[in-house]
């Protein structure tokens, strides 16, 4: 049975501005695209969108958040750690759906893009994903790296790299 049952968005804030537009595709990219992706690659967590949990097997192991919101910023994460640890699966479908709004202004939104960064940040010292990634094999902890920090050092590579070939076309 499947402990964590995922499922899309529908950000209904989109068309009131700039930021919103920016911040539902930003949504969609991530709650749809890259949710299917995590699915079928066995390491889709729980990232605190709207899922249905077994309560019955949450509640039995210490409840949906263990972590102290002074220790960790984005605790629902580690549902999906401890539901990966116990060799227990999650999905994801696409038969059920939900409206959800977001933020529509610049600061609202960078506060919320900074806390998910900091939760990754955190992510990392944490003795779940130490226990994790000793007993995963080598394509699931690759998936599940590229599923939490790996993203932001993704994309700061990137951006780098695109900072450097820009730089190189106008030097040489």
């Amino acid at each position: 049975p499947f402990r964590i049952v995922g499922y899309p968005e529908h950000t209904y804030t989109r068309p009131l501005s700039m930021v919103g537009e920016l911040m539902g595709a930003a949504e969609f990219c991530f709650v749809t695209i890259t949710q299917r992706v995590l699915a079928s690659l066995r390491v889709r967590m729980h990232y605190g969108h709207p899922d249905f949990i077994d309560g019955f097997w949450a509640r039995t192991r210490g409840g949906v958040s263990k972590a102290s919101h002074l220790v960790n910023t984005n605790e629902d994460i580690f549902t999906g750690y401890e539901m990966l640890g116990r060799d227990e699966r999650g999905t994801y479908v696409d038969w059920l759906s939900q409206e959800k709004g977001r933020e529509t202004s610049f600061m609202e939104a960078f506060t919320f893009e900074a806390k998910l960064a900091q939760g990754a940040a955190q992510q990392i010292r944490s003795r779940h994903l130490f226990y994790l990634n000793k007993r995963l094999p080598i394509l699931v902890k690759l998936s599940l790296f590229f599923g939490s920090i790996g993203f932001y050092l993704m994309t700061l590579l990137t951006t780098f790299s695109i900072k450097l070939y820009v730089y190189s076309l106008l030097m040489f």
